[in-house]
């Protein structure tokens, strides 16, 4: 499980792991850019459409688990300590975020189908502060785990449907 340095470097701070291991309530969206590729500008790709999924807690907790897992990450082959960090040259278009609710806070987690990244942006609490807190990761030795859960969720989105558990 992502914890203490390593949940620092991928969720932004250890609270975004507490709230992804138990949440109150998890909704997905797909992004206004992805359901837009030809007149999407780069910030549509991190703005929800629509009224979003509420999922129901068993999804809520395998996707939880699968986003907190090392293994979605880390390359089995190399040093199991050291996590991968972005160093791919694309920019990222997501095309799912999944918002995890706890109390008054919430986690985003974008999911970028095309490169293989998650971005993870938090809101502690909304009312006092909008500032997000965040990062980004790789999810290569993920993607097929990650992809089935998005495909549970997402049963009759074709685009979703159509995509390979590689790339």
């Amino acid at each position: 499980m992502l914890n203490g340095a390593d949940g620092d470097v991928v969720l932004g701070s250890p609270d975004a792991s507490a709230i992804i291991a138990a949440p109150d309530s998890v909704k997905a969206w797909r992004t206004v850019g992805s359901l837009n590729h030809e007149n999407a500008r780069p910030e549509d790709y991190y703005v929800k459409t629509g009224k979003g999924i509420m999922l129901s807690k068993s999804l809520s907790a395998r996707i939880g688990k699968a986003v907190l897992e090392k293994d979605t990450y880390a390359d089995p082959h190399e040093d199991p300590n050291e996590l991968p960090r972005p160093g791919k040259a694309c920019f990222p278009e997501p095309g799912v975020v999944l918002t995890f609710y706890k109390d008054n806070h919430f986690v985003d987690v974008y999911f970028c189908f095309q490169c293989n990244i998650m971005i993870v942006n938090s809101v502690w609490d909304p009312k006092k502060s909008p500032e997000l807190t965040g990062g980004q990761v790789d999810f290569d030795f993920g993607r097929a785990k990650l992809l089935r859960i998005i495909k549970d969720v997402f049963p009759k989105d074709k685009e979703i449907q159509s995509l390979k558990n590689k790339v």
